[in-house]
């Protein structure tokens, strides 16, 4: 999903380091650090990598291939206006994506909804 500015108050970016210093750069969730290459196992454990792509053969990691781990700043509310502390957190993809699931499978129902030209009645 894009990033729209618009959404987001004057501060953010401010509001986002100090989120990150609070977070010491670790997922808040699942203790991934940004800016590294790693994976996530299907436990959701993380482990280090040295660069990207297959993961060369171990007992925990067949198959799994490394990214690059990018952290960002969750409104755990989904209210991107809603700056409190306790609402964010700083999140690897795969938590944010994980929290953020239910609230966009709403949002894809809705639009396929709005392109068919149909109302939900529950």
């Amino acid at each position: 999903m894009r990033w729209n500015r618009s959404n987001y108050v004057e501060e953010h970016e401010e509001i986002r380091r100090w989120i990150q210093g609070r977070a010491q750069d670790l997922c808040e969730w699942c203790t991934a650090p940004n800016h590294v290459f790693g994976f996530h196992n299907k436990e959701g454990d993380f482990y280090l990598a040295p660069g990207p792509g297959p993961v060369p053969s171990a007992e925990d990691s067949p198959g799994y291939v490394a990214k690059k781990i990018i952290l960002t700043m969750a409104h755990l509310d989904q209210d991107t206006r809603n700056n409190d502390p306790e609402n964010l957190a700083f999140l690897c993809q795969r938590c944010h994506l994980n929290h953020d699931r239910p609230h966009n499978l709403v949002k894809i129902g809705e639009a396929r909804d709005r392109r068919h030209n149909q109302m939900r009645l529950f």
